[in-house]
């Protein structure tokens, strides 16, 4: 995902704040540990073909990160890219749990090394062109305790 088009990202979630909580996704949960990321999509009836993400901004949109599922024809793939300084990167994601309201995606190896400082983040579903949008709840494994903590920023904001 290029800058321009996470600033856009940023821009139609703000736009929609008013929607969250009310559509087909509820919430996003994302959860950093040492090896990767993992993000909890809890989702209220969607069925068919879909697509499901989350993405995530340094404050200047050098690091630009994206997750998430498409559902076509009843069969979900993992989906996640990275951008850092203009350069892409596959993220290699895997749904690990798929149930009635909730599929949850992981993405390993995630670099610590590479995380900004602080997170601009935005949770979206996408079914027969309308989109739902949800708040992103980020929580850190007990492992990363140490480490400088990241703020993160659902955008648009509550």
């Amino acid at each position: 995902m290029e800058r321009q088009q996470a600033e856009g990202h940023v821009r139609h979630a703000q736009s929609r704040s008013g929607s969250f909580g009310r559509g087909r996704l509820v919430s996003t949960f994302s959860v950093r540990h040492r090896a990767g990321l993992d993000v909890a999509f809890v989702l209220d009836g969607a069925k068919g073909d879909f697509q499901i993400g989350m993405g995530a901004a340094s404050e200047d949109y050098s690091s630009v990160m994206s997750l998430g599922v498409d559902s076509r024809e009843g069969r979900l793939r993992a989906v996640g890219h990275w951008t850092v300084d203009g350069r892409a990167e596959r993220l290699t994601a895997r749904i690990v749990l798929h149930d009635r309201g909730l599929i949850v995606v992981e993405a390993t190896p995630l670099p610590l090394a590479k995380r900004p400082r602080s997170l601009k983040c935005w949770s979206f579903l996408r079914q027969d062109g309308v989109d739902h949008h949800s708040d992103v709840i980020g929580l850190v494994a007990p492992e990363l305790a140490s480490l400088p903590p990241v703020t993160l920023r659902t955008y648009p904001p509550r």
